[in-house]
């Protein structure tokens, strides 16, 4: 689980070009100093950080994944995104979406940033601490092998602000979904799954109004 804050580099530095205002602007070669942190309750291993480009040619990442260090809880690592915008662009705005992703634990943070060619305030704000919704299963660690065909799910979903949407999956199906009334910030849910025989992938998603989302996933075998 993490949380993550951004600064903007334009100032010669790390592969950056432009005239050290920490705005994105036409023509500049923008960094994204990420600082990330770990407040999960495990060691983050073979995490990465990705950026992906929504603007076609109106922007052009010259740096856009970062494999991360291990993590202990509560630890904290930074990483260096970077891309190039035209100066002959006429878009008055740029979007990416970030990933923060952790493979072993079977965890991920998306975010979309939208930045301002028109000095316009960025989308989230650079320096602010991102923290997307928690999820906490119960048991933490939820059985990875069955002879049943359905399958009990049970946990909460918390956000600092506002929580809106859960979403559960099995394979690419999503069979489970549930939103809390409006300005509440938990919300508890319990459910039965339905197995097919084989390895069955469960993905659990919460998503606040921001659309900051967080997402676990594992894989249940049903042996008959």
């Amino acid at each position: 689980f993490f949380t993550y804050s951004y600064s903007v580099l334009d100032n010669g530095s790390q592969g950056t070009s432009g005239n050290g205002n920490r705005r994105a602007e036409k023509g500049e070669t923008i960094g994204l100093q990420l600082k990330i942190k770990n407040i999960g309750l495990g060691e983050s291993r073979a995490s990465t950080v990705n950026l992906k480009n929504l603007e076609g040619d109106h922007a052009f990442i010259e740096k856009g994944r970062v494999e991360l260090p291990t993590l202990p809880p509560e630890g904290e690592t930074q990483a260096l995104l970077r891309f190039r915008i035209p100066g002959k662009t006429e878009a008055s705005k740029i979007s990416f979406d970030l990933l923060i992703l952790d493979s072993h634990l079977g965890e991920d943070l998306s975010d979309r940033l939208t930045i301002s060619l028109n000095n316009e305030p960025p989308s989230p704000p650079p320096e602010t601490v991102q923290s997307p919704p928690r999820i906490d299963l119960s048991p933490q660690l939820p059985s990875l092998v069955t002879d049943g065909a359905s399958y009990r799910l049970k946990g909460v979903a918390k956000d600092d602000e506002d929580l809106k949407h859960l979403f559960l999956f099995v394979g690419d199906e999503k069979v489970f979904y549930q939103a809390p009334p409006e300005g509440e910030k938990s919300l508890s849910f319990e459910t039965t799954l339905s197995l097919k025989k084989g390895a069955n992938l469960i993905t659990v998603a919460a998503q606040d109004g921001r659309e900051l989302a967080t997402r676990k996933q594992w894989i249940v075998w049903r042996q008959k």
